[in-house]
């Protein structure tokens, strides 16, 4: 599953429903969008500072890329057989 975070809006607040859908409209996401509110699951994963954070999780949600580039194949390689 692939879960996105918006931590602000262009307001630097908390965003919204309504800015979820629009960014994830804007986006074309068809996965979910959630607001994280003061970045309070992002900074458990974000090491660089930049953004956008890309984070696999793994079953059991063990962390098998943390703020990294997830390619199709990281995926693959830890689905369930």
């Amino acid at each position: 599953m692939i879960i996105s975070l918006m931590a602000e809006n262009a307001a630097s607040t908390t965003p919204s429903t309504d800015d979820l859908n629009e960014w994830a409209s804007e986006y074309g996401l068809s996965t979910p969008v959630v607001a994280d509110t003061n970045w309070g699951v992002n900074n458990r994963f974000e090491e660089d500072g930049g953004i956008p954070t890309t984070t696999l999780l793994g079953p059991g949600a063990e962390v098998i890329i943390r703020d990294g580039w997830v390619q199709d194949t990281d995926i693959e390689a830890v689905l369930p057989d």
